[in-house]
């Protein structure tokens, strides 16, 4: 039986929820201020959507279902720039993968990673990169699993061209917050496809993951913000 995941309670952590509260709580304008005026996205502006696999080599033991299940998982694949600036300058690259039915109660589940480094500390910090292709991106911060706080990686092959990534591949690995990285197996990205979907991985989280009161904090008045700066009224901000 999967233990339930429920977050340790304690002052440090309340503490820590309300103090990204309070600095999160400017993102909403911020965001709804830079949707309108771009009449775009305000986050990951530029992007291309492609059908993808998700090839998973082996049994796993992060805690997420998906990742632990050997075999060929069909996904959708978005490669994007944070700020929306042209390939070769500097940018903050990002992933969003959507996993058909790997959510709770078989709905469709969202995984966003942005460029960041590796290392035990490296992997909470946001990187600025000239291409898709210069580095790792991962979930920046921590999921609680059954098993752990939980990250999630994904490191190119080889070449992404941003403007037609069809072919790229990725290894993509899992680690606990602090802990040594473990390969799940390799992303392959297939066809494009409009870029007709929008991302959120805390209204679609993987079966298996909840994410921490005080990620949520940070995160939901900045997705908030880009829903309602949208040019397309209320969906998810990627």
């Amino acid at each position: 039986m999967t233990a339930p995941l429920k977050p340790r309670p304690g002052l440090a952590a309340r503490a820590a929820t309300a103090a990204t509260a309070v600095v999160s709580a400017p993102m909403f304008p911020a965001f709804a201020a830079l949707g309108r005026r771009r009449g775009a996205r305000p986050l990951h502006p530029r992007g291309v959507l492609s059908e993808a696999t998700l090839h998973v080599e082996d049994d796993g033991s992060s805690g997420v279902p998906v990742l632990d299940t050997p075999g060929e998982h069909p996904c959708v694949v978005r490669v994007s720039r944070g700020v929306g600036r042209p390939t070769g300058r500097l940018d903050i690259p990002g992933l969003a993968i959507r996993f058909p039915g790997a959510g709770p109660e078989g709905r469709d589940a969202d995984l966003l990673l942005a460029a960041t480094g590796l290392g035990p500390v490296s992997r909470h910090f946001l990187a600025l990169r000239h291409r898709a292709d210069d580095g790792p991106v991962t979930t920046l911060w921590p999921c609680l699993t059954a098993a752990g706080p939980t990250m999630i990686a994904a490191h190119p092959l080889g070449p992404v061209d941003e403007a037609d990534p069809r072919g790229a591949r990725y290894a993509l690995g899992w680690a606990r917050s602090r802990g040594e990285w473990h390969r799940v197996g390799v992303l392959t990205l297939g066809e494009p496809r409009p870029d007709d979907l929008r991302f959120d991985s805390v209204e679609h989280p993987l079966c298996g993951t909840r994410q921490y009161p005080w990620v949520e904090a940070a995160r939901l008045p900045a997705y908030a913000g880009a829903r309602a700066g949208g040019p397309t009224g209320p969906s998810t901000p990627r």
